[in-house]
């Protein structure tokens, strides 16, 4: 029996981190893979671009703090409505759209060639759930505060999300979210638990930013999110997975679509 090698990725997965908002959540984990491969991180949303596409090419095990970002990619993306367009390198391995502006319930293609090898996704944008409102209570004995989304799921069709909050300028992990079981469910089941030491004294503003997926970029998030989890369980004897890919030809990574809906509460310490 072969052992195969183990490689380190550094993931930006996008939570749309480096994509709009400036801030990059980093997440380290090991992946089952026998040789370096590329890494394509891509998504369109419901608000202003510019929208970004990040290549990579993963780095071998003894060697991951090289993380190898690639330069000369032709990058396209298109939609179902007929346009197109080729997408400028602005840093290296970074690719940003100038002019694409992005519809509901519209199908989005990415392309992009890497010398004489080319990757492909599809990706749609729906129409977002729209979260209501926020509540929090004080768990005395864990010594934390419990931040809960509230929102209503459309009975007329899957839906699926990936959730976030935000204290200061940092974005937990996020949180995949289906209807599968709670279809048309008023739902009040998306929270975070954040330990008092994580808030300062006073008002503390948290943020929950859902991001509404097709059921593609959903499998991505829920696989990586398993995948964060056994990295992070030192008792496992599981090898973490990769993430599923939407990308074609063995890359890893995913091209997504999010329509966005962001609600705030104020919590007292």
């Amino acid at each position: 029996m072969i052992k195969k090698d183990l490689i380190k990725i550094n993931y930006a997965v996008l939570f749309s981190f480096f994509l709009m908002y400036g801030c990059e959540d980093v997440i380290t984990y090991e992946l089952n893979s026998t040789t370096p491969r590329i890494v394509i991180e891509g998504a369109v949303t419901d608000e202003a671009g510019p929208y970004k596409v990040k290549i990579s090419r993963s780095s071998d095990y003894f060697n991951f703090d090289s993380y190898n970002n690639v330069s000369n990619a032709e990058v396209i993306i298109s939609d179902s409505r007929g346009n197109s367009e080729t997408l400028s390198e602005t840093s290296p391995g970074v690719y940003e759209t100038a002019d694409l502006v992005t519809h509901y319930n519209t199908e989005y293609y990415l392309k992009v060639k890497v010398g004489d090898d080319l990757f492909e996704a599809s990706t749609i944008l729906l129409e977002p759930i729209i979260i209501d409102s926020l509540s929090y209570e004080i768990d005395e004995d864990d010594e934390e505060y419990v931040v809960t989304s509230h929102f209503q799921d459309d009975p007329d069709k899957e839906d699926y999300a990936v959730t976030n909050f935000k204290l200061g300028d940092r974005y937990e992990k996020p949180m995949a979210y289906s209807d599968r079981l709670t279809n048309g469910n008023y739902i009040e089941t998306q929270r975070h638990d954040f330990h008092k030491d994580s808030l300062k004294t006073g008002i503390n503003r948290i943020e929950c930013r859902m991001r509404t997926v097709d059921a593609n970029t959903y499998e991505y998030f829920k696989t990586l999110i398993e995948a964060l989890a056994v990295g992070t369980d030192y008792f496992s004897s599981t090898t973490p997975e990769n993430p599923k890919s939407n990308l074609s030809n063995g890359a890893l990574g995913y091209f997504g679509a999010y329509a966005i809906s962001r609600n705030s509460i104020d919590v007292k310490k």
